[in-house]
């Protein structure tokens, strides 16, 4: 048994790591795409729209998909009852932001928003009745299937909402795009669910056959609502006090580092949840693969993320033109933050979650987002970059307390998974340095795309060869791992 275990999850790694990889070429061109045929004051729509569909999708879950993957058996009562009664949550949502939709445009003076939020219920139905199934999918690693669903949705999205900004529709071709791969991503969720599970869905529905997973479910969701709002809270915030097109370039870069940080550990994020509930009862199995996980997130991470600080001011200008210059500044900075959100991303709460500490994990949110929403509060008059710190304050210190939390509930040092990074540090840190003197005093009148193809490549050649030759066993260990042949 724990040997088609560590099969299966090397395989959910290697078809995840797949869409990661597809997702890392797809999500930056389309984000070219997007940030070259529509303006800035456009990207304040995608910006609210994302919002609403995220923002729908974790209050029609209420936690029960985490509870489905937690549990060691579900009969197929327990499963039918589920999926009826997340169908009704999700009709419930989707009214209520229907009828919200007037009050949602009135907020942002956004024209036509109240059009496009409604039409996006579509979208909330369909994103609510596949959930389970895809979670479902999730519990039984299967991965390949789901890493499947999402790339055709992916590709869906991208060339239906290309071609329609391009015949002139312009954010409406956006709005039709996702509405349209949302329901065939639906589909195939559940198709995939039927043909490759022992699901049964029966006329069956008793509610109280659904308390112990909304028991357990239920602070994980109300912790995920409470994540979705600290970190989109800033955005309202900007979005209410500020203008349009100033929500607009800090929504471009802040969605292109969160699709990067996204990109790094959806390869392995989504795998640990269920991986690591089978290891519950095995805290030195668990610890090792927590430090493992970890240690691979920092090594792929940290270079990734410095890299961009240092090379912001010639990638924005030249990939996405000069409208969007005024977003070096947001870049780079919430590229340094997303170090710690990249060591955080549903790893500290994938092991908290599997050893039954959900609560602990709510609390810690509750806290933090409280202390984060009061000083927004009090200091987001001070515009643009005070908003841009407190966040960033928000979101290392709840990193920080996550991970301490981790190593008292697994029962490690915490300053043994601090220096685990060491060597990481040091490879990074000289990388940064070695490229920033190329760019100032070698490279400084060369023209930009020059600059930018030399920083990259040092870049990479100066961090794998520090990586080599002062952590040559744990690079070994990583590349033989993830990219073995099984």
């Amino acid at each position: 048994m724990e040997g088609n275990l560590k099969k299966n999850t090397i395989k959910g790694f290697k078809w995840t790591a797949l869409n990661t990889l597809f997702n890392a070429l797809s999500a930056p061109i389309y984000q070219i795409f997007l940030a070259l045929l529509l303006i800035p004051e456009e990207f304040a729509y995608i910006a609210v729209i994302s919002l609403v569909i995220g923002l729908s999708i974790l209050m029609s879950n209420v936690g029960i998909g985490e509870a489905v993957i937690q549990k060691d058996k579900i009969n197929s009562k327990q499963i039918s009852t589920l999926i009826y009664l997340n169908g009704i949550i999700t009709i419930i949502i989707a009214g209520l932001f229907y009828l919200g939709a007037p009050y949602i445009e009135k907020f942002y003076k956004l024209q036509n928003m109240q059009t496009i939020l409604r039409l996006l219920v579509i979208t909330i139905v369909f994103n609510g009745i596949s959930s389970i199934f895809r979670v479902y999918l999730q519990r039984n690693i299967l991965f390949k299937e789901y890493s499947l669903a999402q790339i055709v949705k992916t590709i869906t999205d991208i060339i239906i909402s290309v071609i329609l900004i391009l015949l002139g529709f312009g954010i409406m071709g956006y709005v039709y795009g996702t509405i349209v791969s949302t329901i065939l991503y639906a589909f195939l969720l559940i198709i995939f669910t039927f043909k490759k599970t022992d699901i049964k869905i029966l006329f069956h529905f008793n509610i109280k056959e659904a308390i112990p997973f909304i028991n357990f479910g239920l602070s994980i969701s109300l912790k995920k609502i409470l994540t979705f709002f600290s970190q989109r809270m800033d955005e309202v915030i900007i979005g209410g006090i500020l203008t349009p097109e100033i929500l607009g370039i800090y929504y471009f870069g802040k969605r292109l580092i969160l699709q990067l940080q996204s990109v790094i550990t959806n390869s392995f994020s989504q795998v640990l949840f269920p991986v690591f509930s089978k290891m519950k009862n095995n805290l030195i199995r668990l610890k090792n693969a927590y430090m493992t996980v970890s240690y691979g997130a920092a090594m792929i991470g940290f270079p990734i993320f410095v890299g961009i600080t240092v090379t912001a001011h010639l990638v924005i200008p030249l990939a996405f033109g000069e409208r969007w210059i005024e977003a070096v500044d947001v870049v780079r900075i919430l590229s340094l933050v997303m170090i710690f959100q990249v060591l955080t991303a549903n790893i500290a709460t994938s092991i908290l979650y599997s050893i039954n500490k959900p609560n602990l994990v709510l609390f810690i949110d509750i806290v933090t987002v409280v202390i984060y929403f009061i000083s927004l509060f009090l200091l987001s008059n001070g515009g643009l970059y005070i908003i841009i710190t407190l966040y960033s304050m928000y979101t290392i210190i709840k990193a920080t307390i996550l991970q301490f939390s981790v190593s008292r509930e697994v029962k490690f040092k915490f300053t043994y998974y601090i220096l685990q990074f060491k060597n990481v540090i040091i490879s990074t840190v000289l990388m940064a340095i070695i490229v920033l003197f190329i760019q100032n005093y070698i490279l400084f009148s060369f023209p930009e795309l020059i600059q930018l193809i030399s920083s990259i490549l040092t870049g990479i050649l100066i961090y794998v060869g520090m990586q080599y030759l002062i952590d040559q066993r744990n690079l070994k260990v990583f590349i033989f791992t993830f990219f073995r042949n099984r």
